[in-house]
């Protein structure tokens, strides 16, 4: 799927690379990021990276909307590298569990039947792509393993590093 290139305002673009959350889509945002970074274009004020989408800010006085998407196109184009892990940086974050830092681990356990070190031991063994970052409500809940969206507090720090892999270390 070719991305979507519209206005947002008189000095933004979007740029929409699907529906949905997909690590896929993560990967060619990042890759997008890379590869407009590597331009060193002034004018480029920001870029704020989302699930499924970049917002682009820029001065409008340098460019034009039709200037920058003839820049931007083929970066947006370009295949997509076959190393998935080129663009992300592993950040290991070190967890406490329990007590006065997590003191909802019991009822995350009992909602969810599992002991508390087996919630320790889900939670420390998987590793957590971020898609973005900033405020989402519902934010708390997640998928763990596939399964349905399970309520844990845990997590949220997983998600402070947008375009990095959070490991969780108990």
């Amino acid at each position: 799927m070719n991305p979507t290139i519209s206005p947002v305002g008189d000095s933004a673009i979007s740029i929409e690379f699907g529906q949905v959350i997909d690590p896929k889509i993560n990967q060619r945002i990042r890759q997008t990021v890379a590869g407009i970074e590597s331009l060193h274009l002034e004018g480029i004020i920001e870029m704020v990276p989302t699930y499924c989408a970049l917002l682009i800010q820029y001065d409008a006085l340098r460019y034009t909307y039709a200037e920058l998407c003839h820049i931007l196109e083929p970066i947006c184009t370009q295949p997509m590298s076959a190393d998935e892990s080129e663009l992300v940086t592993v950040v290991e974050i070190p967890t406490v569990y329990g007590g006065e830092f997590g003191p909802d681990i019991g009822f995350v356990a009992s909602h969810n039947h599992l002991t508390e070190a087996d919630v320790v031991s889900i939670h420390s063994s998987t590793d957590y792509l971020v898609y973005m970052m900033g405020f989402i409500p519902g934010l708390y809940l997640f998928r763990w393993h596939g399964s349905a969206h399970r309520y844990a507090s845990l997590v949220l720090a997983a998600y402070t590093y947008s375009g990095r892999i959070c490991r969780h270390r108990g």
